[in-house]
């Protein structure tokens, strides 16, 4: 039993993570993402009141993101992803490059090393009551 759960660990070790999709609402603009980091971190019902906060798949580094606006109240939308190794106050943000073309964000995320998880958190900048999808 044990060999063949090696064998499988094997087997599957070359094997690329598929993306892994996330869906929210966000209803109000917040100015920093440490907003609603702090509020999840308070209280978890308060996610989508002013960012979206979702623990991602442990993933290697240069695992790409795709941030997509889907709706919007005003259609002045502006969305921005960021990513921690931890929520509380001293979670390392990891690096992101990104880019922005309409209301699609498209990036890769570098978190120094392999955390054991890496958090997402969604912030609406600009407009209101925003849905979005996150790929990653």
């Amino acid at each position: 039993m044990v060999v063949l759960g090696a064998l499988l660990a094997l087997a599957g070790a070359g094997v690329p993570a598929r993306a892994q999709p996330a869906s929210g609402r966000i209803r109000f603009a917040a100015a920093s993402p440490s907003v609603p980091r702090a509020m999840y971190g308070i209280d978890r019902h308060t996610n989508g009141v002013t960012g979206y906060v979702k623990a991602l798949q442990q993933r290697a580094d240069g695992s790409a993101y795709t941030l997509t606006l889907t709706d919007g109240a005003t259609g002045l939308e502006e969305l921005d992803a960021y990513f921690y190794t931890d929520l509380d106050g001293t979670g390392t943000p990891c690096r992101v490059s990104s880019s922005q073309r309409g209301d699609v964000e498209t990036g890769t995320i570098d978190c120094h090393g392999t955390p054991r998880e890496v958090w997402a958190v969604i912030v609406l900048t600009r407009g209101a009551d925003a849905s979005f999808t996150l790929t990653y």
